[in-house]
């Protein structure tokens, strides 16, 4: 390991190419247990799943749950089959969601419970963002059927309804883009809830999910912090007449620690937010008291262009 301080760049390359050869060996391993079974050699099959299992821990343990759902090898086991599948959900294993959800659904192997089922149906359900809606109810008839199960209609209906919900009222995206955030009543998600965010700005041209999504950038909310796309949410916002985004573009200028540090677009913004009704006379104070006269009024009359 000292000599990868002096060789850094071999070391990650070294590293890289460990992971690769990695996934390359747990897929082989994958497709030589699913052969196995498919000839009826349990021994063998199990043997190649547990290596697999060995590099891709979850991924390993949702197929020894298969196998409890179907009987094969290990015998039908709904009850083994939930408490290997209810923890992985419950950390996050996304492609585990739609199982979970039926079985609390049906109450297999576990005490029937409708409402977390349905929470589980939505997690699932929300991350098909941006996905056709017979692909996606077809995937979902794959995914279940391959863990033995039928499909539900419960979980078709909230598929249906969050495919609606991708062209239906931007204020509701939102308001789902915070509710994942927080995991309010469906599996918390940082990361989906930004995409989500993202989605109504970009493509539903929401201005409030523009300004909300400013902020998360400059935050890191759910992925990097983004100074790039922070400014062009702020920016189009503004120009769209959204009166807390000039605020914030201004504070975004007058940053002296920032790429686009400038004290006259600063004022400038802060002047248009205030002929809007904003109280910023304390800010355009500070700003003017490092500004000359001449920019000052440059700035106004700037400030007072169309746009």
């Amino acid at each position: 390991m000292k000599y990868c301080f002096l060789i850094l760049v071999f070391c990650i390359a070294a590293i890289s190419a460990k992971a690769d050869s990695q996934m390359e060996n747990s897929a082989l391993l994958l497709k030589k247990a699913q052969q196995a079974f498919a000839e009826k050699n349990c021994e063998t099959g199990l043997r190649y799943l547990r290596a697999y299992q060995n590099l891709k821990p979850d991924h390993g343990a949702a197929y020894f749950a298969e196998l409890y759902l179907r009987g094969y090898c290990l015998g039908i086991n709904p009850q083994k089959a939930a408490q290997i599948i209810l923890p992985l959900a419950e950390k996050g294993f996304k492609p585990i969601y739609a199982v979970a959800g039926y079985l609390l659904f049906h109450g297999i192997g576990i005490p029937k419970d409708t409402e977390k089922a349905n929470y589980w149906f939505r997690g699932y359900a929300a991350g098909l963002l941006g996905g056709d809606l017979k692909t996606s109810l077809g995937l979902t008839e794959v995914f279940l059927i391959a863990a033995g199960l039928e499909k539900s209609d419960a979980l078709s209906d909230e598929i249906k309804r969050f495919h609606r919900l991708e062209s239906g009222d931007p204020k509701e995206q939102v308001e789902l883009a915070q509710r994942l955030l927080n995991g309010n009543g469906i599996p918390k998600d940082p990361k989906l809830a930004r995409r989500w965010l993202e989605w109504t700005a970009f493509q539903r041209k929401h201005v409030p999910a523009m300004y909300e999504l400013a902020r998360w950038y400059r935050d890191g909310i759910g992925g990097e912090k983004d100074d790039n796309g922070r400014y062009s949410m702020l920016i189009t916002a503004s120009m769209a007449g959204h009166i807390p985004a000039m605020v914030d573009l201004a504070h975004f200028f007058a940053d002296p620690a920032g790429t686009s540090y400038s004290l006259y677009n600063a004022h400038k913004w802060l002047i248009r937010a205030q002929d809007k009704g904003a109280d910023v006379m304390r800010e355009i104070a500070q700003v003017r008291s490092n500004l000359s006269d001449a920019e000052i009024a440059a700035s106004i009359r700037s400030a007072r262009r169309k746009y």
